[in-house]
């Protein structure tokens, strides 16, 4: 997020024309801010990972089945348009027309 702000705050972005030298050095420089948080942030998590690898696979396996659980429904959806529609009579609702009929 300071990265963002650091380009965002540049002062080349206000002079008319741009001067790109000084926007490519603004952004070199974010980059390098940005990829220095991001080593430390990747170490920091891989001490974590070699000290508790337990810790790490039960969120892993806990992702994993969010994430199947969220696509089923789309799953569901690509499985009815490609059996196409039911035929009369081999529906599930089928049944429930029968017991109508018979508390009539």
């Amino acid at each position: 997020v300071s990265s963002i702000v650091e380009v965002v705050r540049l002062h080349a972005w206000r002079d008319s024309p741009l001067e790109w030298k000084m926007v490519l050095e603004g952004l070199r420089s974010a980059g390098v801010s940005l990829g220095q948080s991001l080593r430390m942030l990747f170490q920091t998590e891989w001490d974590v990972v070699r000290q508790q690898p337990l810790r790490v696979a039960v969120v892993v396996s806990l992702l994993a089945v969010l994430l199947s659980v969220s696509s089923l429904p789309s799953l569901e959806g690509r499985r009815g348009k490609r059996s196409g529609p039911t035929p009369p009579g081999e529906g599930a609702d089928d049944n429930n027309e029968e017991e109508e009929e018979e508390d009539d």
